[in-house]
């Protein structure tokens, strides 16, 4: 994959929400996002989302399933509330990491290295519980500043 470009470094959350075709509101105005979560995010957007990170064991362990599972919720017409919530989340957490490092391919290599910062655990093995995912962004927050304390 290519190095991000400006409009996506700047702003990775409406590039994602135009690839994934949803409210480009949706990751700024909570109203929006809760909307969002209570209808129910269509399976398609898990299928796009699968394509668009091609990194189907991250959209699986965000969704809290394997592959197998991870076809079926592709094919819902919609997640329950649930599943809606840690996707959008996940696509939060992958945004902070893509903003933290100067393209997808070094973004990717990160998320599945070891990270001491971490307690050793790989970034992409966090993304199954809300609150690894909210570690996963911390660290890629820091990483962003330079802050690697």
């Amino acid at each position: 994959r290519q190095s991000l470009s400006r409009t996506t470094m700047t702003n990775p959350m409406q590039a994602i929400s135009a690839e994934l075709n949803l409210d480009p509101n949706i990751f700024q105005n909570p109203t929006c996002f809760i909307a969002a979560v209570r209808t129910g995010i269509p399976g398609s957007v898990v299928r796009l989302a699968v394509n668009y990170f091609e990194c189907p064991e991250l959209i699986a362990k965000t969704l809290g399933t394997d592959l197998n599972g991870l076809e079926k919720d592709c094919a819902a017409r919609v997640l329950n509330t649930q599943k809606s919530e840690a996707l959008l989340d996940g696509f939060r957490t992958l945004s902070a990491v893509r903003m933290a490092w100067s393209s997808c391919e070094l973004a990717d290599r990160w998320l599945m290295s070891e990270v001491p910062a971490l307690g050793g655990e790989k970034p992409l093995d966090l993304f199954d519980c809300f609150e690894g995912r909210r570690w996963v962004t911390e660290v890629a927050k820091k990483i962003e500043r330079g802050d690697f304390s």
